[in-house]
């Protein structure tokens, strides 16, 4: 069974080079086939999504934790056995824009796993998740109208998130500013870390389920350390009524 994880260990990626986006696959992503992640995840671990046998590997797709990070994976779950199928096959679609089927070097040859039947997307959304609404013009003194910022960009000052449930960049970047962490959009480890500060969690650089719990119990939703949709919900009122 093959090891996703071993080219970001070995060096050929790194975080700031994911976050600043990739290539898509050349036919795009809208002509995927996700049956064919069933058979690559039959073949590394029986399509059981949920399992952590303890080698370092998680979920259907078997994900090293570096890889699940630097791909954003951390925003649905902090190991991959945590987040939904429909998660996980959006974090294999962006490390297949990236490193192609070669990532999976077995059972992507079993599976007969391209870049274009896998939908290669280096910005790949889990199935029915909406994309960030585009920005709203802001009308100055002089009548100018001016675009706000998209996602990737730094945010300076406050703004509304859309209160969904889904952890998108505008979120992320608004919680970004109340952490006082770099306002990219883009969820790493040192977003983590500042988020810990803030709560008063144990600073891991890892969204841990004590952070989780700390999180929770300050947005007011249940704390059962899991990084729900609930929770998600939680924090952008929380962002909104600041």
């Amino acid at each position: 069974m093959s090891k996703l994880g071993l080219r970001v260990a070995g060096g050929l990626l790194t975080l700031s080079a994911v976050g600043i986006g990739g290539i898509v696959a050349a036919s795009g992503a809208n002509a995927w086939d996700p049956a064919v992640w069933d058979k690559v995840a039959y073949c590394e671990s029986t399509n059981r999504w949920d399992i952590n046998t303890g080698n370092g590997y998680y979920g259907g797709l078997q994900f090293s934790h570096s890889t699940w990070a630097a791909f954003g994976g951390q925003t649905y779950a902090p190991e991959a056995n945590g987040a939904t199928k429909d998660q996980q096959i959006a974090i294999a679609r962006r490390v297949l824009s990236v490193q192609g089927p070669g990532a999976w070097p077995a059972c992507s040859v079993k599976a007969g796993l391209t870049k274009d039947n896998g939908g290669a997307d280096r910005n790949a959304l889990p199935s029915g998740t909406a994309a960030a609404p585009a920005p709203t013009t802001v009308t100055t003194k002089t009548a100018t109208a001016t675009p706000a910022p998209a996602a990737s960009e730094v945010v300076s000052y406050k703004q509304l998130v859309t209160v969904n449930g889904v952890m998108g960049p505008l979120t992320i970047a608004e919680m970004q500013r109340w952490t006082g962490a770099k306002t990219d959009g883009i969820w790493g480890k040192q977003t983590s870390k500042s988020l810990q500060v803030k709560v008063g969690a144990k600073v891991t650089g890892v969204r841990d389920r004590q952070t989780t719990v700390k999180l929770q119990s300050l947005v007011g939703t249940k704390p059962d350390g899991i990084w729900g949709r609930q929770t998600t919900t939680g924090l952008q009122k929380f962002l909104n009524a600041r």
